[in-house]
């Protein structure tokens, strides 16, 4: 299935009086563009023991892909007794596939009644189709408050087929608001063949909320239906949005109905945003003289 998996993460920062003006002094080079002066300011803070200053720094760094320097300061932020320390470390390690690390801190988070680590240790155990542990640690989110483990669950659900559960959890989600969920509720829809409901939870997504994942699944929810004008609507809503999948989507939707240099046009975009299956594209477009 098409994994759609968004996290959100609200962090709000205590903050040490002495360490302000250095911080608001970086945020100021921040904002001129001027890194270098930016990041002594944040180690003024970060010497006087600011965890505000260790977290933002982190976080500029990991941008960076400076990923060794972000790791210490996130973990010194730990050390300093920082919840959001243990956030931040986790999506960090997330996004490496660091899933043994990922594990060691969550469980560790969680005992101090981190609720952000059980769902991502939930999200975690999916990625690895651990999926009793995944459920146990999603539902701990869920029993704690957190909205965004209903989504998740959701997906866990709709990853074994069990569409029922999948189905209730993803509604439930998108009575909390999680943006996520309606674009989860219509592909789970569009695989159990119910289009009309796929439709209208993806339109839900596409244009109330404005999740990219919604625009494009919505898109091929059309093109599959042949709703071509509709289809390219949609792919070019996602162009708007940055999209390197919109402009796949636009040139495979131009070759099918022919139009093989609109096809063409779209496939270089992509391929210059570096989409992996842009150059087959072009290849097969030369085969048939284009």
């Amino acid at each position: 299935m098409k994994k759609n998996w968004i996290f959100i993460l609200i962090l709000s920062f205590s903050l040490m009086s002495f360490s302000n003006d250095n911080i608001k002094t970086a945020e100021d080079f921040m904002g001129k563009g001027d890194f270098k002066t930016a990041e002594k300011y944040y180690k003024k803070a970060i010497n006087k023991g600011s965890v505000e200053a260790m977290l933002n720094l982190g976080t500029i760094y990991t941008a960076q892909l400076n990923i060794n320097e972000a790791e210490k300061l996130y973990l010194k932020a730990i050390e300093n007794n920082s919840d959001e320390g243990y956030n931040y470390l986790l999506l960090l390690y997330y996004g490496q596939g660091k899933m043994e690390l990922v594990e060691k801190y969550a469980k560790a988070a969680i005992e101090r009644g981190n609720v952000f680590a059980a769902n991502i240790l939930g999200m975690s155990y999916l990625m690895d189709e651990k999926y009793d542990l995944a459920e146990k640690y999603l539902k701990m989110a869920v029993s704690k408050g957190d909205t965004d483990a209903l989504n998740n669950l959701g997906l866990l659900y709709t990853e074994q087929e069990k569409y029922d559960l999948a189905e209730k959890y993803l509604k439930m989600a998108i009575e909390k608001g999680n943006t996520a969920a309606a674009s989860n509720l219509g592909f789970l829809y569009v695989e159990t063949d119910r289009l009309d409901l796929a439709e209208k939870y993806l339109k839900q997504s596409a244009d109330i909320d404005d999740q990219i994942d919604g625009i494009l699944n919505l898109a091929f929810l059309y093109k599959n239906q042949k709703k071509y004008d509709l289809a390219e609507k949609y792919l070019k809503k996602a162009i708007a949005n940055d999209s390197v999948e919109g402009l796949y989507g636009m040139s495979v939707l131009s070759k099918e109905q022919e139009k093989y240099e609109d096809a063409k046009y779209y496939a270089n975009l992509a391929l210059k945003k570096n989409h992996p299956k842009a150059e087959n594209m072009l290849n097969e477009l030369k085969d048939l003289g284009y």
